[in-house]
C-alpha cells in the first residue's frame, strides 16, 4: 500500500483538514468578538453545509467524469480564497461570504478525496481508516495551535496558516490530477442510488449534526464562561486524539465487521452527549470530548467503506457525494436547531437534546444490517 499516489493523496487530506480545524477552532469565537449573536453565529457556522449539500451532485459527477484529484485541486483553490476572506473579515456579511466559499471548497475536495484514497490502495478499508486518522490528527494539532496563535498573535495568524496549507494542497494536486484517478466511468446515478448508500447517507446526517453542534456550541459556551481560546483548543485536541485510535480500528474492522463497529460508534456518541450535559467544564469536559471523538471515529471509515463497496467503481464519487450530502444536512440543521435551543434555554439542555441524534440511528442500523445481508 506504500505507493506515491496514496502517500500524496493522504498528505493532501492531512493538510486540508488541518486548515479546516484551524479555522473551525476560532471562527465562532471570532464572530462573537465581532459582536455577532449566537443565532447569527449558528447561521455562519451552518451555511457551509448548505452550500455543499447543493453542490455535491455536481462535484460527484465531475469527479467521476474527470478524476478525483482534478476536483480536489479546485477545492483547494476555494479553500485558499476562503482563508483570505476570513483574514480580512470584519462583520457578519464577510464571515458569511467566507463560509460560502469554504463550502464550495469542501464540496469539491472532501468526498472525492475519499475515493482518491480508496482507489490508490488494494486495501480499501485500511486506506480509508488512515485517511480518517489524518482527519482526526488535524483535530489534535489544529485546535491547540489555533488557540495559542490567537491568544499570542491574533486571528490573522490562524487564517494565514490555513491559507498556506491550502496553497500547498493545490500545488500537490496539480501533479496528482495528471494520469487520471483510476476510476471507471461507465456508470451513472442509478448505480449510486442504492438502498445501502441512502441509509448510510441518513446515518451520516445524524453524526454530522452531533459533531457540528459540539464544535460550535462548546466553543461559544467556553468563550461566554470567560475561558481563553486555547481551552477549547484542548477540548478539540482530546476529541481528535481519541478519534485517531477508533478511526484506525474502524478501517481495519470495516472489511470484516462493519455493522459491529458502526453500532459501537453511535452507542458511544449517545453516552458522551448525555454526559456532556452535566460535565461540560474542563477538565471533565476533556474526557467527554475524547469519548465523543472515540464514538464518531468508529462510525466514519466503516460507513464510507460500506458506501464505496456497495456501488460499481464508476459510481463511487457519486455515491460518496450522496453520503456526504447526508452529513451536510446534519451539519447545517443541527447547529441551527441547537443554537436556537441554547439561546432560549441553556447550553446544557442543548447538549442533552443533541443526544437524540445518535439515538435515532437505531432503526437505521437495523435496516442497514438487513440490506447488507440481502445484497
Amino acid at each position: 500500500m506504500g505507493n506515491r499516489r496514496l502517500t500524496l493523496n493522504l498528505a493532501s487530506v492531512a493538510l486540508y483538514f488541518l486548515s479546516l480545524w484551524l479555522i473551525a477552532s476560532v471562527l465562532a469565537r471570532y464572530a462573537r468578538d465581532l459582536g455577532i449573536g449566537i443565532t447569527e453565529i449558528s447561521v455562519i457556522w451552518s451555511v457551509v453545509s448548505l452550500v455543499t449539500v447543493v453542490m455535491r451532485p455536481l462535484t460527484g459527477y465531475l469527479a467521476d467524469r474527470w478524476s478525483s484529484n482534478a476536483t480536489m485541486l479546485i477545492g483547494s483553490v476555494f479553500s485558499l480564497l476562503s482563508s483570505i476572506i476570513f483574514l480580512n473579515a470584519s462583520d457578519f456579511t464577510s464571515l458569511l461570504l467566507g463560509r460560502v466559499v469554504q463550502g464550495f471548497g469542501n464540496s469539491f475536495f472532501i468526498a472525492p478525496s475519499a475515493v482518491a484514497v480508496a482507489s490508490s490502495s488494494s486495501s480499501v478499508g485500511l486506506a480509508l481508516g488512515l485517511r480518517s486518522m489524518l482527519i482526526s490528527l488535524g483535530g489534535v494539532i489544529g485546535p491547540p495551535v489555533a488557540g495559542l496563535l490567537t491568544d499570542s498573535l491574533g486571528y490573522w495568524a490562524v487564517f494565514s496558516l490555513a491559507a498556506i496549507s491550502s496553497l500547498t494542497i493545490a500545488l500537490m494536486n496539480v501533479n496528482l490530477k495528471k494520469g487520471g484517478g483510476g476510476e471507471v466511468r461507465k456508470a451513472g446515478w442509478r448505480d449510486a442510488l442504492r438502498s445501502v448508500v441512502l441509509i448510510s447517507m441518513s446515518l451520516a446526517a445524524l453524526g454530522g449534526a452531533a459533531l457540528m453542534v459540539i464544535l460550535e456550541l462548546v466553543q461559544v459556551h467556553y468563550r461566554d464562561l470567560g475561558y481563553g481560546a486555547s481551552i477549547f483548543g484542548y477540548f478539540s485536541m482530546f476529541f481528535g486524539a481519541a478519534g485517531l485510535l477508533s478511526r484506525y480500528l474502524s478501517g481495519r474492522m470495516a472489511e470484516s465487521r462493519p455493522m459491529t463497529v458502526i453500532s459501537l460508534g453511535y452507542g458511544t456518541m449517545l453516552l458522551s452527549l448525555v454526559a456532556l450535559s452535566t460535565w461540560y467544564l474542563p477538565p471533565l469536559g476533556y474526557g467527554i470530548a475524547a469519548l465523543f471523538g472515540l464514538g464518531l471515529g468508529f462510525t466514519i471509515p466503516a460507513q464510507q467503506y460500506v458506501t464505496i463497496r456497495s456501488v460499481p467503481e464508476g459510481a463511487r464519487n457519486r455515491a460518496m457525494a450522496l453520503y456526504s450530502m447526508g452529513a451536510d444536512v446534519g451539519r447545517f440543521s443541527g447547529p441551527i436547531v441547537m443554537g436556537f435551543v441554547a439561546s432560549f434555554s441553556d447550553y446544557s439542555t442543548a447538549y442533552l437534546l443533541t443526544s437524540l441524534f445518535p439515538l435515532a440511528s437505531v432503526p437505521l442500523l437495523i435496516l442497514l444490517a438487513r440490506r447488507m445481508r440481502d445484497a
